[in-house]
């Protein structure tokens, strides 16, 4: 389908909406934001243009026909916890494109990995180290850590349609429930975190910095960690209970990467320097969004992420 084509039937599902007699008990208004809501979801599945692109025409649309005036359109980008989760996206951006998340997770796996609970244990915590700089649960296990579970299963001859039980179902699911433990452990290490702490703002009058959202999460979240990998070995154990497969595998994995690149340490720098920075944000003064908009200028100045090279994807 080509985009003219694209085009057009956005066009058609907003005009025909737009134009459709207004239903008992909706106001004209109401009416017109739904026909652009609509258009918008069907722009965001058949992408004539770039996510990007058809956000800002929707938004364009609603403030130049009047439904709401710049300020209304406009004031979701006020919040600096949507600025704080969107930093955090670029610096995943930095963990995924300079490969220091595999490279950490298979530099745990070649020290710790020597049985099968080790090695689930392993990987939790791989997980849980690139959290805080990962605000996408997706982006954290399908994105680094599924790659190397998927190709630890495959080394002890354990895949999804012969002998699953051997090793990779357990690292499945250990890597599933885990990753979810981890995005309720950071504010910045999952998205909808950013609405919680919007609504506890706006609603309770409750001020949740990262700070305090990580040392309320510590007791329990250290707890469900400890406990996730050894409930799911007890109730879904592997056949395999020795993996010396891994350590060579990872060996194997940090051989073919080579030593570490110049935007390896830039990128661990400034997200230490980041999380410093959170951590201690009740003692310094200093904004999580401001540390965190600080982090991604220096990634572009060092060239460690860059912008233009993303939109060239898009």
């Amino acid at each position: 389908m080509n985009r003219y084509l694209k085009v057009l039937i956005c066009a058609v599902v907003a005009l025909t909406i737009w134009f459709f007699p207004v239903p008992d008990g909706l106001t004209p208004l109401t009416w017109h934001i739904l026909a652009i809501f609509i258009t918008t979801v069907v722009a965001f599945i058949l992408q004539p243009l770039p996510v990007g692109a058809v956000a800002l025409i929707a938004i364009s649309v609603i403030m130049l026909t009047g439904m709401m005036t710049t300020a209304e359109a406009l004031k979701g980008f006020s919040s600096t916890t949507v600025w704080l989760i969107v930093a955090a996206f670029l610096y995943a951006k930095g963990f995924i494109k300079t490969g220091l998340g595999r490279r950490i997770a298979y530099l745990l796996i070649r020290n710790f990995g020597g049985s099968s609970l080790r090695l689930g244990y392993t990987l939790a915590l791989s997980d849980m180290i690139i959290a805080p700089a990962t605000p996408s649960n997706t982006a954290r296990a399908g994105g680094i850590l599924f790659p190397i579970v998927r190709g630890v299963s495959s080394s002890f001859g354990s895949e999804p349609d012969k002998d699953p039980h051997k090793i990779g179902a357990f690292l499945m699911q250990t890597v599933f429930h885990s990753n979810c433990l981890s995005s309720s452990m950071f504010m910045t290490a999952s998205a909808p975190n950013a609405l919680i702490v919007s609504l506890a703002a706006s609603t309770l009058f409750v001020d949740i910095s990262w700070g305090m959202w990580t040392l309320s999460a510590l007791v329990p979240g250290v707890v469900a960690f400890i406990s996730i990998p050894l409930i799911i070995y007890k109730l879904y154990p592997p056949e395999i209970q020795k993996t010396p497969q891994a350590k060579a595998l990872a060996q194997e994995e940090l051989r073919k990467m080579g030593p570490v690149t110049r935007d390896e340490r830039m990128t661990i720098a400034i997200f230490l320097l980041s999380l410093l920075a959170w951590s201690t944000s009740k003692w310094t003064g200093l904004d999580a969004t401001a540390v965190a908009l600080s982090g991604v200028c220096l990634m572009l100045i060092t060239n460690v992420v860059s912008i233009l090279r993303q939109s060239r994807r898009l």
